[in-house]
Order: structure tokens, then C-alpha cells, then sequence
């Protein structure tokens, strides 16, 4: 081939890369700058992409990401309406869009069925979540928002739940908590939190009442708690203690019997900081008996130590001091 022809091939290959071609290095600078308008070009297949299937599945996936944080339904209903049934996953966007922006404007009996066309709630923001759960709290929908919703996220205080119910206490107001009184005076015992995330959701809730100032919730809380999993009381042990809860405290000593080592353990602190006389015998009791014991490493040496006797013993000592 003579040069001035492979020219000629070459300004071919650039012209079709400017406009109906997107090779690799083009894609990859897209997808790592958030190039919005170019993943879409490559999802609803304007271009050609040079680098295969897989990398035009990426591309809808990143462009449809982006257009849920930026409300942009219609382009989700193009990628939608390319094939419903291999773009499920933006045609449920569509909807669930469509749900999350029209919820606030619905009557209480309407939010149901709007609430469930709403499928990746994990995936939303809690920027997003906050308003929903503000509404449901005022549709007084408290099952929805403790047993659905309040667990998102990881153990503790930063966990996503807990911010989530942050937010959106003061967007309810007021009737966020208003519908967590009505949820546990109506689900008691075994119905508290009973799902399978019970012990997050039981950890965030905590951590929302207590961060919040919400702190004499004791007595309906505790009437709740009693006869509920040990996963959710183990992990709302700590809103009653911090708060003195003394009406908590045969729950807790129930705790000292778990098979669980890690809830004797939080049981033995918690009752170190509110336990009482009628808790002393009892934590004394696994003090001097509790079996389990870790194995780890001190000077070069293996060595068992035992976390529940030590905690149950520090726990002892903090109870006498204050009640003897």
C-alpha cells in the first residue's frame, strides 16, 4: 500500500473516531471522569465502542448511576425503552423515580403502594431517604421506617441509619417520633424489630434516641424490648445504661444466660454502669464460672485470657462501690 493511500486510511480512522467510534482510552477517561454525555452516547449505542459488550454494560451502569444522582427520567426511560427486558434495571429506576418525587404530594393512603415501587432504597442517598422517611413518619407508616429502612448502613453511631433518622427528624416535624411510640406500643416482645437486620436497626434506633436528647423512652422502650430477640436487646443494651434505665435491668440480667459470649460480655458492661443490688449476685455468679476464653499471644507465649470473667469482674466491682 502506498503511503499517500495509507494516509488516507489513517484520516478515515480518525474521522469515524471523532464521530461514530469511541476507542478504549476515550472510554476510559469517560468512565473515570464521570463523562456523563459520552457514557450515554455509548449506552443508547450513538457509538460504536471499540472495546466490547461488557464495556458498553459498564458504561449504561455508570450513565444510569449519574442520572438517578442528577433526576434525569428521561434519558432513564431511553435506556429504558432500548429493551425492557435487558434494561430492567433502568426501567425500575424510571419508576422508582417517578415514586420517590411524587411521594410527598400523595395522600397517607397513597403512599403505600408508591413507597413500594421504590427498589434500590439501600442504594439512595441519606439526602434522598430523608424526606421519604419524613413522609411515612407522617403517615405514621413506623413499620416501614424501623423494620425497612433504620438498619441501612454499619454498627454504631455513624452508621447510615442512624444519620437517616437524623435527617429526617426535623424534616417530620416531630412526627418521626411520634410514629416510634405508636410502633412500639403496637409491636412488643418478639414483634420489635423483628426482621432479619434487627440488630443494626435496634443499634441505630438507640443511637438516633440518645444523640437526639430523646432519652425518657425508658418504660415504653423496656415494655417493647422485654421477650424480643437477643440481637435486638444486646445491641439497645447501651441507650439504657447511659440513661440509668433501671426498669431495663432484669432484661439485662437475662442477657448474663445467652449462649452468646459477646452478649454475656455486653450484658456484664452495661449492668457495670446501671445494674443494681438484685444484678450484683448474678453478674458475681458469671464472674466466677463463665468458660470462655481466648487464646493470644503475650511475650512470645500463648496465653488464654477470659473477656467475660474480666468484664463480669470490673462489672462487680462498679455495683458494690455504688451499692454497698
Amino acid at each position: 500500500m502506498s503511503l499517500s493511500r495509507l494516509g488516507l486510511v489513517f484520516a478515515a480512522i480518525s474521522l469515524v473516531g471523532c464521530g461514530n467510534v469511541m476507542f478504549a482510552v476515550t472510554y476510559k477517561n469517560a468512565m473515570a471522569n464521570d463523562d456523563y454525555p459520552a457514557l450515554q452516547r455509548v449506552c443508547l449505542r450513538e457509538v460504536m465502542l471499540t472495546t466490547g459488550e461488557q464495556d458498553v454494560r459498564s458504561a449504561c451502569q455508570k450513565s444510569l448511576e449519574l442520572a438517578e444522582k442528577k433526576n434525569d427520567t428521561t434519558y432513564m426511560q431511553k435506556v429504558c425503552d432500548q429493551d425492557k427486558a435487558k434494561n430492567a434495571y433502568a426501567c425500575n429506576l424510571v419508576e422508582q423515580t417517578k415514586a420517590t418525587s411524587s411521594l410527598a404530594t400523595l395522600s397517607c393512603d397513597q403512599v403505600p403502594a408508591a413507597f413500594s415501587k421504590i427498589t434500590y432504597l439501600s442504594e439512595m442517598s441519606t439526602a434522598e431517604l430523608a424526606p421519604i422517611v419524613a413522609k411515612l413518619a407522617s403517615c405514621d407508616l413506623g413499620e416501614t421506617i424501623f423494620e425497612q429502612i433504620a438498619h441501612f448502613g454499619e454498627m454504631g453511631p455513624k452508621g447510615t441509619g442512624v444519620a437517616i433518622l437524623k435527617a429526617a427528624d426535623p424534616l417530620s416535624k416531630g412526627t418521626l417520633l411520634t410514629s416510634f411510640e405508636h410502633y412500639i406500643q403496637k409491636n412488643t416482645g418478639s414483634a420489635f424489630l423483628n426482621d432479619k437486620f434487627a440488630g443494626l436497626g435496634a443499634n441505630h434506633i438507640g443511637n438516633w434516641l440518645d444523640d437526639s436528647g430523646y432519652k425518657d423512652l425508658c418504660t415504653p422502650l423496656v415494655r417493647a424490648a422485654t421477650g424480643a430477640s437477643e440481637d435486638v436487646n444486646s445491641n439497645i443494651l447501651f441507650y439504657f445504661s447511659r440513661n440509668k434505665c433501671t426498669a431495663a435491668i432484669p432484661l439485662t440480667i437475662g442477657l448474663l444466660g445467652s449462649s452468646s459470649a459477646a452478649i454475656r460480655n455486653l450484658a456484664c458492661i452495661n449492668l457495670g454502669t446501671f445494674g443494681d443490688k438484685a444484678a450484683l449476685a448474678k453478674v458475681k455468679i458469671v464472674s466466677e464460672t463463665d468458660t470462655y476464653y481466648e487464646e493470644v499471644v503475650r511475650n512470645g507465649y500463648l496465653v488464654k485470657i477470659y473477656p467475660v470473667v474480666d468484664s463480669c469482674k470490673e462489672a462487680a466491682g462498679k455495683i458494690r462501690l455504688r451499692v454497698e
